[in-house]
């Protein structure tokens, strides 16, 4: 497993705030079971996916699958890392301005004057377009 990975779980847990006697009882898991994953051994889907909850870090899945299955990689989008407050102030308004121009697409497409085939049709280019 790699060491950011590794890393990764041991970071959400510090940044959601709890201990890892915390984590371990409200993950369901002794504590040398969360150490073992914090230091390289892959826990299961489902403890990952409890600890994404837990930590309420969506980013942590999307880390795990990647290691944990790296076959369905190339389906998941590339995780980068936040290196200083002006570049996460750059990528929230570069998320914001893509979800505002989706957002005014989709009103579009839902008050135009057409018939639901043809509007059906048209969010199917759309959804295309914007996926791939």
């Amino acid at each position: 497993m790699s060491k950011e990975c590794v890393n990764r779980y041991k970071t959400s847990r510090d940044i959601a705030g709890f201990t890892q006697e915390h984590a371990a009882a409200k993950l369901n898991i002794s504590v040398r079971r969360l150490s073992q994953f914090e230091n390289g051994k892959t826990p299961p889907d489902d403890i990952a996916a409890k600890m994404a909850e837990i930590y309420n870090d969506g980013k942590l899945i999307s880390y795990h699958m990647r290691i944990a299955h790296p076959e369905l990689a190339k389906y998941l989008p590339e995780p980068f890392e936040i290196k200083s407050i002006y570049q996460a102030i750059f990528e929230l308004r570069k998320l914001g301005k893509a979800a505002q121009r989706a957002e005014s697409q989709l009103e579009k497409l839902a008050s135009a004057t057409i018939s639901d085939e043809e509007r059906e049709k048209r969010f199917r280019i759309y959804k295309k377009k914007s996926s791939g």
